[in-house]
């Protein structure tokens, strides 16, 4: 097994790959800088998989999450990290366009013994997509849908595709 970023996979695109199975797990994908940036990362993906490959791709329900519009999430409760109790807080800022950069700053509050806060947060910039963008778009990088879990309620949903 090996992890690398999708820019760094082996062969250009169109040329038949040596992997099984390639995983673009976590929301992974969404970091991939927009329409453009997601195909080319689709097809260098494609390109990585044998004829009988498959892409496994998971994914937040973008439009949900959207939909729901920006805001502050703070955890219905403390969470363990390093050992320690933390609280972890979620600021989604959710431009118009689907195809502008987004920013979820996330941070986790660690309590101290005597009522101070430790606070560690980083700003992680995202391109979200419909699950039906996903599809023509995985389409378009030569991949054919074998099945998703997306659905009305799902929060989380896995994709597999295999080369068409």
């Amino acid at each position: 097994a090996e992890v690398r970023p999708w820019e760094a996979l082996p062969g250009p695109p169109g040329r038949s790959g040596a992997f099984h199975a390639v995983f673009c797990v976590g929301n992974s994908l969404t970091h991939a800088p927009g329409h453009a940036g997601r195909l080319r990362a689709l097809s260098t993906m494609a390109a990585c998989l044998r004829p009988d490959g498959r892409l496994a791709i998971t994914s937040r329900d973008w439009e949900a999450i959207r939909a729901a519009g920006p805001g502050l999430e703070v955890s219905e409760r403390m969470v363990e990290r390093h050992g320690r109790q933390a609280l972890v807080v979620h600021a989604w800022t959710l431009p118009e366009d689907w195809d502008a950069p987004h920013a979820l700053d996330v941070a986790v509050v660690f309590p101290e013994p005597d009522g101070r806060v430790t606070r560690h947060a980083e700003r992680l910039t995202f391109w979200p997509f419909t699950h039906a963008t996903l599809l023509g778009e995985l389409a378009a990088a030569g991949l054919e849908l074998e099945s998703t879990t997306y659905g009305e309620g799902v929060e989380r949903y896995l994709v597999v595709a295999g080369p068409g």
